[in-house]
């Protein structure tokens, strides 16, 4: 955990940064320290870890491709030098995030957070006339693995239907939502409409679904 924990405080803001909350997961007290000790009997360690490794990854993709723009036209072109250290990156960050789905049943809590924090950049980049393609690039490793991952185990654990939908979900998503945005601003469209159309989605959504649970009941 120490070890993840540096990369991220070191992604984020400094070396001393990521030595300072190292140095703090290592010493902390409580309940982390219980279910860390060697001999502890169950997985709550291993959610933990899985779920704290996919973020560097991520972290270390995105700060690359500021650094070095990509889009999918360097997927068209083949451009597979630009693009190996991004996707070998978000793919790792997959792995670790299906890894982490397996061994907790409460992970789509960390899929949401990571679809969330997607969307969100869609619109952001959207908004200052920025491409967002290389949110759907980073995307689609990572959903895509982690969806690859859960599938041996559907009815092995809780709620895989679920992670199954979930992640199809997402995985479909971060591409129809840059196909969105770009044909939104090839028609020059005022850009506020991008995040007032994908409120609407989602409300119209959210209103299908209470209307098929309400139906399942």
């Amino acid at each position: 955990m120490t070890i993840p924990v540096y990369f991220i405080g070191k992604a984020l803001f400094s070396r001393t940064a990521g030595l300072i909350s190292a140095l703090v997961v290592g010493i902390l007290p409580g309940t982390f320290l219980f279910r860390s000790r060697l001999g502890f009997f169950d997985h709550h360690v291993a959610e933990v870890l899985f779920s704290t490794l996919a973020i560097p990854f991520l972290l270390f993709a995105l700060k690359y491709v500021k650094g070095h723009p990509i889009f999918f036209s360097d997927i068209r072109d083949r451009k597979w030098k630009l693009l190996r250290r991004p996707l070998l990156l978000a793919g790792l960050s997959g792995i670790a995030l299906g890894l982490y789905l397996i061994v907790w049943v409460g992970g789509l809590l960390f899929v949401f957070l990571i679809f969330c924090w997607a969307v969100a950049m869609f619109i952001i980049e959207h908004l200052r006339k920025e491409s967002n393609e290389y949110i759907t690039i980073i995307g689609i490793p990572i959903f895509l693995l982690a969806l690859i991952i859960v599938v041996p185990f559907l009815g092995q654990i809780a709620y895989s239907e679920l992670y199954l939908v979930s992640l199809l979900f997402a995985l479909i998503a971060v591409i129809l939502l840059a196909i969105l945005s770009r044909m939104m601003a090839k028609r020059n469209l005022a850009r506020v409409f991008y995040p007032l159309t994908l409120a609407a989605l989602g409300a119209v959504g959210l209103l299908v679904i209470f209307v098929f649970l309400a139906n399942v009941r």
